[in-house]
């Protein structure tokens, strides 16, 4: 008995610094600008997404949602073989799109500094 309450003090012990060492932490600071960018870039890439064929979007999703080849055909219904291939033509089209979007929108910029 004496030996478990040693071992329960032990414990209690270890809590409490680890407490004490979770509220000596700085919370970690969040820096708005960078938050409002990663907001816009999620944003574009939504809208690129939803620019490209329903195919080609759903491909991209289900890869960068980290199902392999062989799921996405079967979800797909095509052939495992043919996926590499969609696959490339489906990033080579979001990235032109994605592109286009942020040229475009670089020149709404410079159109409204202007005006």
């Amino acid at each position: 008995m004496a030996l478990n309450c040693g071992y329960n003090a032990l414990r209690g012990q270890r809590r409490e610094s680890r407490r004490l060492e979770l509220l000596a932490e700085p919370p970690a600071l969040v820096d708005p600008q960078a938050e409002l960018l990663r907001a816009e870039q999620r944003a574009n890439v939504r809208a690129a997404l939803a620019q490209l064929p329903e195919r080609q979007g759903r491909l991209l999703l289900l890869r960068h949602a980290g199902l392999s080849y062989a799921e996405i055909a079967a979800v797909l219904e095509c052939a495992p073989g043919s996926i590499g291939t969609l696959l490339a033509r489906a990033e080579r089209a979001f990235l032109t799109t994605y592109q286009r979007m942020e040229l475009a929108e670089r020149e709404d910029a410079v159109d409204t500094r202007k005006s």
